[in-house]
């Protein structure tokens, strides 16, 4: 598909494409379900208006363009029809990781470990391409299926930004329960920041709750930056020492001290638990395959002799 501008009229869009539910809605956009009519392929698209690339979305169709990653969304074409910009991108029917958060209260250690694992890679190659998501949370974490972490998708790159190696930026941007320290403390910072986003994530997935949670933004600010951990007995009695060790890597308030994803992605546990996870997978996968075969062989007809 083409990644470059192309320019249409509205009817000559929907002659190609057919639009179905409104999935998704922000300040300067709304996000479709289509089907494309030839291939009745599903697509997502992402109908934004000039004024909102303007201010947000340039980033975001800037830093699509040159992404090309199992674990992140893929934009396939773009149109400019009038004063909008029509994004056709990957479809994730599984809903976000958020909605399989609050439907499961809480992950097993190998599911949240391979969760994160199948991140931290997709992390390191935006970061391979000098680009800092600075946004990261389950609700821009999609699943191509419901209840199916083995295909997640990272999304909406919206205050997404290309940084050199050894450069910095300032910029106050992201969701306050997921922000690093040093952007609520307005200092320089890197790719880091996606580091600190990664262990607040582990740890909701382990506990159902965010490590640093109040009501009032300059509390919670304040306690981000204060970055004292707690580990509540009700959700962490039965996780273990090593998952815990390995949240206290990520979310540590000096970045220069925070774990990088190098040395996460060698972490004895994550790698453990992880394989631990792709076994049961596998496992599962044999039984449904043993118990089709079984059904099948009972639904055969007798043949009369």
């Amino acid at each position: 598909m083409n990644k470059k501008t192309q320019h249409l009229t509205k009817k000559e869009f929907f002659l190609k494409y057919e639009k179905k539910e409104l999935v998704g809605q922000g300040a300067f956009s709304n996000v479709y379900r289509i089907v494309e009519h030839k291939s009745q392929k599903e697509y997502c698209l992402k109908i934004q208006s000039c004024k909102g690339i303007e201010e947000n979305g340039k980033n975001e169709i800037e830093t699509l363009s040159v992404l090309n990653h199992p674990n992140v969304t893929k934009l396939y074409e773009m149109y400019k029809i009038k004063n909008k910009m029509f994004l056709v991108m990957e479809y994730a029917k599984g809903g976000s990781l958020m909605d399989l958060i609050e439907e499961k209260s809480r992950f097993t250690e190998t599911e949240a470990a391979f969760v994160i694992l199948i991140l931290l890679k997709a992390l390191k190659y935006l970061h391979s391409k000098n680009i800092i998501h600075r946004d990261l949370k389950p609700e821009n974490i999609l699943l191509m299926n419901s209840c199916d972490i083995t295909s997640i998708l990272i999304t909406d790159f919206g205050f997404s930004k290309f940084l050199q190696e050894n450069e910095y930026t300032k910029t106050f941007c992201g969701t306050a329960t997921y922000m690093a320290p040093e952007i609520l403390k307005q200092e320089e910072y890197d790719t880091s920041v996606d580091i600190w986003s990664t262990g607040v994530i582990l740890y909701l997935l382990l506990s159902g709750l965010p490590p640093f949670f109040d009501y009032s933004i300059p509390l919670l600010h304040r306690k981000i930056m204060n970055g004292k951990l707690y580990f509540p007995k009700e959700q962490f009695s039965t996780i273990s020492k090593r998952a815990m060790k390995l949240i206290k890597h990520f979310l540590k308030v000096n970045p220069k001290e925070r774990i990088t994803i190098d040395q996460a992605l060698k972490n004895t546990w994550l790698l453990k638990k992880s394989n631990e996870f792709i076994k049961q997978k596998l496992q599962e996968n044999k039984q449904l395959e043993n118990g089709q075969e079984m059904n099948g062989t009972k639904e055969k007809p007798k043949l009369n002799k």
